[in-house]
């Protein structure tokens, strides 16, 4: 083990390219778990309603629609490297935001700087990623690498989900913004010091982008063509815009729904809970028998055994078993990712990259706004548990798309 060390800190002092994208990917992944225990209960305890905490992260959404693409199409021009640094830059001025606000537009403010921040790492970490192992002939292993980085960086939330938890119950609600912000800092320094510069590894022939508002606008331009022309990704968008609606009940709801049943000071454990359960879903994701499977089929099953447990957890409504399904669900949306990005990307050329990952997030943005909205409507005037209802049956509906979408790809060859 301690050779390892070694052998981990050697490779960060030549900027290696897995242990630097892994060590800002944890750092940045511990800013964000700092707030995930409390998130909810810190809004509803500044006397929001479930829809209005909702509505601030609608508006979070909002600006994610509005700023993905241009900040995609940015990273593509002026670098990927440069575009994580203001990323994790802009995201830490929102959570300091954050931390002095007491109430709900002072939430806003601090949603536009964690947005901003947010548009301009979308896209940009993945591709930054892979631009640099295609560049030394190890494209294939791409999933494995962001299976593993992630992993690690979900693994790091346990410690940080007690101490959040903690704080958040015997400090202050508050605390943890500013927490998260001071760890979003030192993701920004590991990614300056860290991280190389991408200005010579956007594309696998060499090219190297253009500047100015111009190349902003024909790459933005050639990117949407390029998404609108291929339907494949125009398919694989609408799944995952899908699955964004239908996750944000059970992203919003589960503090309020597991402190009812459980009370507030397990949230911490909780939330360490269910990171371990979304790391060993990456860590499945890495392995190569997984990889030998045709990506459809692992998202379908990855669907599959997201939405079953939900749907049945939700409808029987038993604390127990809500609690176990909830942490078994967790282990397939630890797997998509790494999966699904792998399989969107081979049909992206690397001079896009950014730019066509960010049009994607940009309509999920669009499900996410629906789905806070929908869930938060239906919460306050039914309760929070027919949301995940809800939610588990659209997840099983993008299964059968997937379904369809195999079919017509076997038949297409």
């Amino acid at each position: 083990m301690f050779t390892s060390l070694i052998r981990t800190f050697q490779n960060l002092k030549e900027r290696r390219v897995e242990e630097s994208f892994t060590v800002v990917l944890v750092l940045a992944s511990m800013a964000g778990g700092f707030i995930g225990p409390t998130y909810m209960l810190f809004l509803l305890s500044h006397g929001l309603t479930k829809l209005e905490a909702n509505e601030v992260n609608v508006l979070f959404m909002a600006a994610l629609f509005l700023l993905q693409t241009p900040t995609g199409a940015f990273a593509d021009i002026f670098g990927r490297k440069t575009s994580v640094v203001l990323g994790q830059l802009f995201w830490s001025i929102g959570a300091f935001v954050y931390f002095r606000a007491t109430g709900f537009w002072g939430f806003v403010a601090g949603e536009m700087g964690a947005a901003l921040g947010r548009s301009f790492l979308t896209g940009a970490f993945n591709a930054w990623l892979l631009d640099h192992l295609a560049t030394q002939g190890k494209k294939e292993e791409y999933q494995k690498i962001l299976s593993r980085g992630t992993m690690l960086s979900r693994a790091a939330l346990v410690p940080v989900a007690f101490l959040a938890g903690y704080v958040g119950e015997n400090v202050s609600l508050a605390l943890p913004w500013a927490l998260a912000g001071g760890v979003s800092v030192l993701a920004t320094i590991a990614a300056i010091v860290l991280m190389r510069p991408d200005s010579d590894h956007l594309d696998e022939k060499g090219d190297k982008p253009k500047k100015g508002l111009g190349a902003l606008l024909s790459i933005t331009g050639d990117s949407m063509k390029h998404v609108f022309k291929t339907r494949t990704i125009v398919a694989l968008i609408v799944a995952t815009t899908l699955l964004v609606f239908s996750v944000q009940s059970f992203n919003m709801f589960w503090t309020p729904i597991f402190k009812e049943g459980l009370g507030q000071k397990y949230l911490g454990a909780l939330f360490a809970l269910f990171n371990l359960a979304i790391a060993f879903g990456y860590w499945l994701a890495s392995r190569d028998g997984l990889k030998k499977r045709h990506p459809l089929t692992s998202l379908i099953a990855i669907c599959f055994f997201e939405g079953v447990p939900m749907l049945i957890a939700s409808v029987l409504q038993i604390p127990i078993l809500l609690l176990v399904a909830f942490a078994i669900h967790e282990v397939p949306r630890g797997a998509f990712e790494p999966v699904f990005s792998a399989y969107f990307n081979e049909f992206v050329p690397a001079k896009l990259r950014a730019t066509v990952n960010s049009v994607g997030a940009t309509f999920n943005s669009v499900g996410a706004i629906t789905g806070l909205l929908v869930s938060g409507w239906v919460a306050d005037r039914y309760s929070m548990l027919t949301t995940w209802t809800i939610s588990a049956s659209i997840i099983l509906f993008v299964a059968i798309l997937l379904v369809v979408l195999a079919r017509r790809k076997n038949g297409a060859r």
